[in-house]
C-alpha cells in the first residue's frame, strides 16, 4: 500500500511490522491498557477537532 511505500522511502519499516512490533512489546511488559483509555481519548480526540486538526 501507498503508506508502506512511503514509510520505505524514508527508512522505516512497514507500518503492520512496526505495529506487531509494538504490541509484542505492550504485551510482553505485562502492564495493563490505562484504564481510562477510552475517556482520555475522546478527550484528545475533541481537542483535535476543536483545533482543526481533525473534522
Amino acid at each position: 500500500p501507498g503508506v508502506d511505500r512511503h514509510r520505505a522511502t524514508v527508512g522505516l519499516a512497514p507500518l503492520a511490522e512496526t505495529i506487531a512490533t509494538a504490541r509484542a512489546a505492550a504485551q510482553s511488559d505485562g502492564a495493563p491498557p490505562p484504564e481510562e483509555w477510552e475517556a482520555s481519548s475522546s478527550v484528545l480526540d475533541a481537542l483535535a477537532r476543536e483545533v482543526g486538526w481533525r473534522e
